[in-house]
């Protein structure tokens, strides 16, 4: 009985496995080629996610049709999507599996594969958590932010310097500056503003965890020109660097 029990599982499995493979496969543009990469193996979870990922490639390659044509003689974009594929099916989160989808996209559009390796193996250390924070980074500045937080008690407006890549604070606190030094210009200005992270909807350990994640992988940095008080390991006030935006940006990360 319980042999018979077991069978019947494996069949209803198997089944299973065949109507997600069907599925992926109906994807136009890359449902064929995602197929391919699939272990028949994979659990339903496993399964969802890759169709998933194939359904946010198929939505962003229209126009690309000749490119994908000449898949098949590129090993490099076969080695690359047999990687993201095998990746994705471990992720949770439809946001991050978009945002390996646009590196393909990516890849396939820029011809430019190693670049976008570079970026996927940024992307595995990610949680759609990570994702967010980075986003809100690349696409908040002073004139849009929900809040702008000064250094004085007077008006004080955002320096040039830090127009294209603006201060976040990642700590409720009042900023306070512990140290300023001559800008490019040659100019001193002691105080400055940060923009408020802190309105991410994120409890403070975790929203501070990733700002210092973020600084490890070299996303984001501390200001060049302004150090704060109670910041010892300089985590809690960053700017995006420009290798942040550019991942935003190269995995096409929606808004």
């Amino acid at each position: 009985m319980n042999g018979m029990n077991s069978n019947k599982k494996s069949e209803l499995k198997s089944v299973s496995a065949d109507v997600g493979l069907v599925a992926i496969e109906a994807i136009p543009y890359v449902g064929g080629i995602i197929a391919r990469t699939i272990d028949r193996k994979q659990n339903r979870y496993e399964l969802e996610r890759t169709q998933q990922f194939a359904l946010s490639i198929s939505e962003r390659v229209q126009g690309l049709e000749a490119k994908l044509s000449r898949y098949d003689q590129d090993l490099a974009l076969n080695e690359f999507m047999y990687d993201l594929a095998s990746h994705v099916k471990t992720l949770r989160g439809e946001k991050l599996i978009a945002a390996h989808a646009g590196l393909f996209v990516s890849a396939l559009e820029s011809g430019k594969i190693m670049d976008c390796e570079f970026a996927f193996k940024i992307l595995t250390g990610f949680t759609e958590h990570h994702l967010a924070v980075l986003k809100f980074m690349c696409l908040t500045d002073y004139s849009n932010a929900e809040t702008v937080n000064s250094s004085s008690s007077k008006s004080v407006e955002p320096h040039d310097i830090y127009r294209e890549f603006p201060i976040f604070s990642f700590t409720k606190q009042q900023p306070k500056i512990e140290a300023s030094y001559s800008l490019p210009s040659s100019e001193h200005e002691y105080d400055t503003c940060v923009i408020d992270a802190t309105t991410i909807d994120y409890p403070s350990p975790i929203l501070e965890k990733i700002a210092n994640d973020l600084k490890a992988m070299g996303l984001a940095s501390s200001p060049l020109y302004h150090s704060f008080q109670g910041d010892p390991n300089g985590t809690l006030y960053l700017c995006i660097t420009t290798i942040g935006k550019w991942l935003v940006q190269i995995s096409k990360v929606e808004n």
